[in-house]
């Protein structure tokens, strides 16, 4: 049913998670991003504390593998859980349980974890991962949809890829801006296409607010705080 990758890039500094479900709307309580810790995403029978409490775990300089152990062991319902986490140095973790829908596991690489449930078999993990592994010229995000693309390709799920979402973040950014980069497609007939595309039109806004004056996009009683973020 979910199909998804967490991945690192060290040269520019940023992580991210890629997702593509046949669920509706899951980007709202499966992917979890940090600037300070890491990325955590929580699929299967999707428990959102587990996001929210292995986050805070690595806050505290716990690894992801022993942040996962320990927030599983609060969930009596741990195996319908499929849980990966990856941290800044690169360290990453994964659990799949026992009961969560075949076919269902995970890949654990450089920089990324790879994650599927209900999906066609163990070649949409591994291409996942493959194509992320090889794609290092490109920007994170370009190597995360390429990435599910490729899973996709590898068969993907038996639902049908009806919502997906992409999310970028820079290492300590400042805390007054968004997340670099925040998309999701909550439904559509192919999702993967349709955030491709709103890819495409985030990377064109970004462009223009960078060639133009602020105030040509922005009403002037939007106020601009001292380090330039906007507050609305």
């Amino acid at each position: 049913m979910t199909f998804s990758i967490v991945g690192l890039c060290k040269e520019s500094n940023q992580i991210g998670i890629c997702t593509v479900s046949a669920s509706i709307s899951h980007g709202g309580h499966c992917p979890f991003l940090s600037s300070t810790v890491g990325a955590v995403i929580t699929q299967a029978r999707t428990n959102s504390f587990h996001g929210h409490h292995i986050l805070q775990l690595m806050e505290k300089g716990i690894p992801p593998k022993d942040a996962l152990e320990a927030s599983l062991r609060c969930d009596s319902n741990r195996e319908y859980r499929q849980v990966g986490a990856l941290n800044w140095n690169g360290e990453g973790a994964a659990f799949t349980g026992t009961s969560t829908r075949d076919w269902k596991g995970h890949v654990i690489g450089n920089d990324f974890v790879a994650c599927g449930n209900l999906v066609i078999g163990k070649q949409v993990v591994d291409a996942i991962g493959e194509a992320f592994s090889r794609s290092k010229n490109i920007s994170l995000a370009q190597r995360l949809m390429g990435a599910i693309e490729a899973g996709q390709l590898a068969g993907g799920e038996l639902g049908g890829p009806h919502s997906a979402t992409l999310l970028l973040d820079t290492n300590k950014r400042n805390p007054m801006w968004p997340v670099s980069v925040d998309l999701r497609i909550d439904w559509a007939e192919n999702a993967i296409t349709a955030l491709r595309q709103a890819y495409q039109e985030w990377v064109a806004h970004v462009g223009r607010l960078k060639n133009e004056p602020i105030t040509k996009f922005y009403p002037l009683t939007t106020e601009i705080g001292m380090d330039g973020a906007l507050i609305y």
